[in-house]
């Protein structure tokens, strides 16, 4: 082999690591670096923005921290940084760094040395190339434009007590660089479940990759089951979703009965992304039954995507990748509907306005209408949402900003806009849309808990379901809101829309009563478009 061969062979991180490099095993065993199945995964699949979930001891710090030290031998300039949670997690960074470099090579290969200027207990030089590597804890620096770092590796993110380091340390990447987010699941509402959410929803545009890694990934995570292994009715139903042997659940089975707080086990040995951020706390709704409405929607992608269009004469459906409003179940004839919205401000950065539509016979979420846009535009939407969908009752909250969206309702003179004797036929004042005050907003939560627990409205919405997990008890105020960082817009929306679903009669002779001004597309239309469209989404991954 020539120098320019072997040279082009250790320029491959994954070569230089497999030949050269020894772990210490989960037996306490020295053994060559050989990539297992989890690591291989993501080793193929890595871009420049990855955020890594997975269950414990899949060997994700010491994957990096081997392709960091590479990047320190190989690429001249590189600034490598590993931020850790705790100190006691940075030592066991720094020890395994150091350990590679005493040991690289083997009697087979040639030992291969580095050298070093004097090293620190967080810092190491690398003089050929012009590099360096930081090992530290989060919140034991402050980082500014004038680190340029150009690998970053922030490990169990979700566990940082102070998440306001993430801003300065991001922000002191320089263009390119390679950045990873590597955690075990934190509960809901935390900064890294919210990157992780707004990852997975095409709307946000963001530039992350979620990378998840259940615990049966790992094949180490096997134990012989005993010649007597029953298995419980919990445990069939999770070999048979996850296609699991034996000795899996029984790895499973001892890890859990070893934990002190079994309430943990879905954190520290998740088998899939959404039972992973279940957690305890103050939360309104049923995580477990949230995660259970969220398998059974996880293959149901909308039916299209995009946006609705009145040219003056018909109210087609626009197919978009970004558009505002997402469908599962198109338009019926003579069925009966209701929008019930959540109107905000319309500033950017601001609270969404959420539609959710409800068929009114069957009490599904067929669609959802989630878009910054100002109140006065917004009801105009409302109006063209409500003629698509058989002169839906629109049901728009009545308040500040809800009352510029019903004022537009009403200059468009749209035909069936709620007012409060259509649920409450003993009020005497006649209001205009749902009257959001401290008693309703409590009676419509309430209907919403509701619904969850009995399965009484179904949901198709991903991301009302998200919202839904970290919609919780304010610990200071007592109230019921978004945690911080997150929306509660879709949550407020739904919880209008299942109050109503409850108390409004459906009127069997509307339909034929009351005509559009507009003609609104075929059914057969949308379906055939919607078949090829649906082909499309898939592709994507929506």
């Amino acid at each position: 082999m020539t120098d320019q061969e072997l040279f082009e062979k250790l320029s491959d991180p994954k070569y230089f690591i497999e030949t050269f490099c020894w772990i210490v095993d989960k037996r306490r065993l020295k053994v060559p670096f050989l990539f297992n199945p989890p690591q291989a995964k993501y080793y193929a699949n890595r871009t420049l923005h990855d955020l890594i979930l997975k269950a414990r001891k899949e060997g994700f710090s010491s994957l990096l921290e081997a392709m960091f030290l590479h990047a320190c031998i190989f690429i001249p300039n590189t600034r490598a940084v590993i931020l850790s949670h705790e100190m006691e997690a940075t030592k066991r960074h720094f020890d395994r760094i150091k350990y590679y470099l005493q040991n690289l090579g083997s009697d087979a290969v040639k030992k291969y040395v580095v050298d070093l200027d004097e090293d620190s207990q967080k810092q190491l030089k690398f003089p050929g190339t012009n590099s360096s590597y930081w090992i530290g804890t989060a919140g034991a620096r402050a980082f500014g434009r004038g680190d340029d770092i150009t690998h970053l590796h922030l490990s169990e993110v979700a566990h940082y007590e102070n998440q306001d380091v993430l801003t300065s340390v991001l922000e002191a990447c320089v263009p390119g660089a390679y950045k990873v987010m590597e955690t075990t699941a934190n509960g809901v509402g935390e900064t890294f479940h919210r990157m992780w959410r707004e990852a997975k929803d095409p709307q946000s545009h963001s530039p992350w990759k979620t990378h998840f890694f259940a615990w049966f990934e790992d094949p180490s995570n096997y134990v012989d089951p005993p010649e007597k292994f029953h298995l419980t009715g919990q445990e069939v139903n999770l070999k048979e979703r996850y296609g699991l042997s034996d000795g899996q659940v029984c790895f499973y089975r001892n890890k859990r009965a070893e934990m002190a707080d079994k309430s943990l086990m879905p954190q520290e040995y998740p088998s899939d992304d959404v039972e992973a951020f279940l957690s305890s706390g103050r939360h309104l709704f049923n995580l477990e039954k949230l995660s259970e409405k969220r398998k059974l929607i996880e293959k149901t992608l909308p039916l299209y995507i995009g946006d609705l269009y009145d040219d003056g004469k018909n109210i087609k459906f626009r197919d978009s990748e970004d558009g505002p409003m997402r469908v599962w179940k198109p338009p019926r004839a003579r069925r009966q509907y209701a929008i019930a919205a959540d109107v905000a401000e319309g500033v950017p950065g601001g609270d969404y306005s959420v539609g959710q539509v409800f068929d009114r016979a069957t009490w599904e979420q067929v669609a959802v209408i989630r878009l910054r846009v100002n109140p006065g535009e917004w009801g105009r939407m409302l109006c063209t949402a409500g003629y698509y969908y058989n002169n839906a009752v629109l049901i728009p909250e009545n308040n500040n900003h809800g009352q510029a969206a019903i004022e537009a309702i009403v200059a468009a003179n749209y035909p069936h806009l709620l007012e409060t004797p259509e649920l409450w036929p003993d009020v005497k004042t006649v209001k205009k849309g749902f009257p959001t005050n401290e008693k309703t907003r409590i009676m419509a939560i309430t209907s919403a808990r509701n619904a969850v627990d009995d399965s009484t409205v179904f949901i198709n919405d991903p991301i009302t379901i998200n919202e839904m997990e970290t919609f919780v008890q304010n610990a200071d105020t007592g109230k019921f809101e978004a945690q911080k960082g997150c929306y509660d817009d879709c949550v407020m929306s739904f919880a209008i829309g299942a109050y109503c679903m409850k108390n409004l009669t459906v009127d069997e002779s509307y339909a034929d009563r009351v005509k559009p001004r507009r003609t609104v597309g075929s059914s057969s239309m949308i379906t055939e478009r919607g078949d090829s469209y649906q082909g499309r989404r898939k592709a994507t991954g929506y």
